[in-house]
C-alpha cells in the first residue's frame, strides 16, 4: 500500500486457500492478475471553479494551475471554507483506453475531502493518500469531462471573518475577538 494509505479487507468463511473466483489482488480496485499500464494526461491547468456566493466565495473563478485556496489572491477563494466545485475537459485517445489499460485521478494533496465525478458519473471519494481514484470505466474515446467536488473545514472563513476589513462576517460562532 501506499504510506498513510487504508483498505478495508472481508474474509470469507471457506476458502480452497489458493486462487478462488473472484479473488483478486489489488485490494482496492479488484484487478486481476498483472498490473497494467497506467494512462497519463495531465490534467493540472485550466480548471473553473464555482463557489457559494453566500459564504464569501466568487460564483466562478480560473485557476490556471491547481493549487491551495488559501493561496490565492482573491479574498472570497483564500477564505472560502464548504464546497466548491472544479471542471474541466480533457481528450483521450482510442489507443489510451484499450489494451486493458487503466486510467487513475491522481492528486497531490486534497484539504479536506473531494468527490470524482468523470463524464457524470460518480468515481468516488478521495480524503486519504495517496488521493487517487480509478476511472476507467467511465472514460471515452475523444473529450471528456471531470468534475471535482472539495469540501474543506470551516478554519478558513472564521480566519476571512476575523481578518475582513469591512467587518462583515459569514460565519456565526460563540469564539469572541
Amino acid at each position: 500500500m501506499d504510506p498513510l494509505a487504508s483498505r478495508f479487507v472481508v474474509f470469507r468463511n471457506t476458502t480452497s486457500g489458493k486462487n478462488d473466483a473472484g479473488l483478486t489482488y489489488d485490494l482496492q480496485y479488484g484487478f486481476h492478475g498483472a498490473e497494467k499500464q497506467a494512462v497519463t494526461v495531465d490534467i493540472s491547468d485550466n480548471w473553473e471553479l464555482s463557489f457559494n456566493p453566500e459564504m464569501g466565495g466568487p460564483e466562478k473563478f480560473e485557476l490556471s494551475k491547481l493549487m491551495s485556496w488559501t493561496e490565492a489572491e482573491n479574498e472570497g477563494v483564500k477564505y472560502y471554507s464548504g464546497k466548491a466545485t472544479y471542471k474541466r475537459e480533457f481528450d483521450i485517445d482510442d489507443h489510451q483506453i484499450t489494451n486493458g489499460n487503466n486510467a487513475f485521478v491522481v492528486f497531490e494533496d486534497i484539504q479536506e475531502m473531494a468527490r470524482v465525478f468523470v463524464n457524470g458519473n460518480d468515481c468516488g471519494i478521495v480524503w486519504t493518500p495517496p488521493y487517487k481514484t480509478n476511472i476507467t470505466p467511465w472514460l471515452k474515446a475523444g473529450e471528456n469531462n471531470i468534475t471535482v467536488e472539495v469540501i474543506n473545514t470551516w478554519n478558513n472563513r472564521i480566519v476571512g471573518d476575523v481578518t475582513n476589513p469591512d467587518g462583515k462576517q459569514y460565519t456565526n460562532s460563540n469564539i469572541k475577538s
